[in-house]
């Protein structure tokens, strides 16, 4: 499992080892010429056995050249600075652990990518598949036809996900639980000390659980994956893990932190069949120290992971997520075990000042003459000119994570409202006065910092202006916006790949520029409406319970 491999300062290894795989390495031809020379040699007794034996072992060190780890070590990583580090590298277990881990890990990912295509080719054809596991090269013989056949088997085809969840059953018989899937999953959370890339095992092993999730029921999935821990404290804490490992440097595509939360929030719906849910599982509803919400509510309370360009989509997902739980105790037919743990979530919560703390945060004034960052960001947003896509991204997330910020505030103000005792009235009283206080009310404030309107000119305006596409371009480069489907729904971005391939070349700049000005302003647009709805559920549910408030 994960912890068996040590932690420890070694040199970083590159790559090549595991692309020698994808046919990085060709093979050596003249050197496979040369050993078959040699062979013919010692036939014949031309070489004697030592000179044979040296001979051939000149040709081996030559074939085995591209795959010698002295040759793996790149110097320009930084790993070694000195001829006589290379050779300690040899005694690095952990660095060769790592190697075959990644390595093994990809070629489960490059089979489950390629497994769909398969399945199709399959299908298409009428033949039966069959395989050459050996290949005998000989020589023809006069007068035989032995030399023109090969071994020959039959195979049945079956999924990697059912190959993955049945493989220990067949191992060790129908009475243990399943153990490779859990043993995957503890790598989620691990962060390599050796390699290019530290999270390239906790990825891969993420990418095969997503796979294994995504083709079997949620109940089965949680029961593979947990093996002989049924109560998942191991596969939460390796999550957890996985959430807090910092953000790779290496730009592999899809970062870590956000797919694991893509993953959660896709899962957090309750089956009223099965109180066995993956993402309340994650969220530490069985009962690991170590587990996603903790994790979360620790990175929210970071306003840096908020406001950083390059964390803030994860954090306007883990503000969704938060009100997600919060809104799971409103639904009806929950099952009363997870109703249970949902109230579990809400008092921690509750407990951290949760909502106080991050509404006067991003709401209200920051002390002296420092206006709220809802301000500042609508500020910018107003006289924005789309110069800095990074900077405008980032407003985007955080306008996104204000308008679920809010739209918690609405849930928790119903929720109180709906519960006695005294603490819960003086939290009551406390969440009302917060909004509505007579001195400074955070939600006029909000409103008043809405990000509504924008100041004509600009890169933005501009290039809207510069360019005119027909309707046909337009009907045919435009696809719904990613996202949330209750918050981007209705909204149209322009696909920039297949609007410049209906044009002409002389076309091609002012339809990009004009495309990418429209992606931004549609995102924009969709940012604000977001957040306005949200300020008016909150108000609405807000004044709703005023009465109950003036009564108590």
């Amino acid at each position: 499992g994960a912890n068996g491999v040590q932690e420890c300062n070694k040199m970083i290894s590159s790559e090549s080892l595991a692309l020698s795989l994808f046919r990085e390495s060709p093979p050596d031809l003249a050197s496979t010429k040369k050993s078959m020379d040699f062979h013919a040699q010692q036939r014949q007794n031309v070489l004697d056995e030592p000179s044979y034996t040296e001979a051939l072992s000149t040709v081996q060190q030559s074939m085995l050249r591209p795959i010698n780890p002295l040759l793996l070590i790149s110097c320009s990583d930084g790993g070694c600075s000195d001829k006589n580090e290379k050779g300690a590298s040899l005694g690095d277990a952990v660095l060769w652990r790592e190697r075959t881990l990644v390595m093994l890990l990809r070629i489960l990912c490059a089979a489950a990518a390629r497994e769909k295509a398969f399945e199709q080719s399959l299908g298409s054809s009428t033949a039966s598949l069959s395989i050459v596991p050996t290949l005998l090269f000989k020589g023809p013989i006069h007068g035989s036809m032995t030399h023109r056949f090969v071994d020959e088997h039959k195979i049945n085809i079956s999924k990697m996900s059912q190959l993955l969840t049945s493989s220990s059953s067949v191992l060790y018989g129908t009475n243990r639980s399943n153990e490779i899937l859990p043993v995957i999953a503890e790598y989620v959370g691990y962060n390599a000390c050796s390699l290019v890339n530290p999270q390239g095992i906790a990825a891969n092993s993420f990418s095969i659980i997503s796979y294994v999730s995504n083709g079997m029921p949620q109940a089965a999935c949680i029961r593979s994956l947990c093996g002989d821990d049924i109560n998942g404290v191991g596969l939460t804490r390796a999550f957890s893990k996985g959430l807090s490992l910092p953000v790779s440097g290496v730009d592999d595509g899809a970062n870590l932190r956000d797919v694991i939360l893509d993953l959660i929030l896709s899962n957090v719906g309750i089956d009223n069949n099965s109180s066995l849910n993956f993402s309340l599982m994650m969220l530490g509803l069985s009962g690991s120290r170590h587990n996603c919400f903790d994790v979360i509510l620790d990175l929210v309370a970071d306003v840096d992971f908020v406001m950083n360009p390059a964390t803030s989509s994860a954090a306007t997902k883990c503000f969704e997520l938060i009100f997600r739980v919060s809104e799971l105790g409103s639904r009806g037919g929950l099952p009363e075990l997870a109703r249970t743990h949902q109230r579990r979530l809400t008092e921690k919560l509750r407990r951290s000042n949760f909502w106080h703390s991050q509404a006067s945060r991003y709401m209200g004034a920051r002390g002296g003459s420092a206006s709220s960052i809802l301000h500042e960001v609508s500020r910018y947003f107003r006289y924005d000119q789309g110069q800095d896509v990074q900077v405008t991204n980032r407003n985007n997330d955080v306008i996104h994570s204000i308008a679920w910020l809010l739209k918690g505030l609405a849930v928790e103000t119903r929720s109180l409202m709906n519960m006695r005792g005294l603490a819960r009235k003086n939290q009551f009283h406390s969440l009302i006065g917060l909004l509505l206080s007579h001195r400074d009310p955070l939600l006029l404030s909000a409103l008043i910092d809405m990000p509504l309107g924008q100041v004509k000119g600009g890169t933005i305006w501009e290039k809207l202006h510069s360019w005119n596409p027909s309707a046909d371009v337009l009907r045919n480069a435009k696809v719904p916006m990613k996202g949330v489907a209750e918050v981007c729904s209705g909204y149209e971005v322009i696909d920039v790949d297949m609007m410049l391939g209906n044009l002409d070349s002389q076309q091609s700049d002012s339809a990009r520029d004009w495309a990418l000005a429209w992606n931004m302003y549609a995102k924009r647009s969709c940012a604000c409406s977001h957040v306005s709805q949200a300020w008016g559920d909150a108000v609405r549910t807000v004044f709703i319970c005023y009465p109950v408030f003036l009564n108590v």
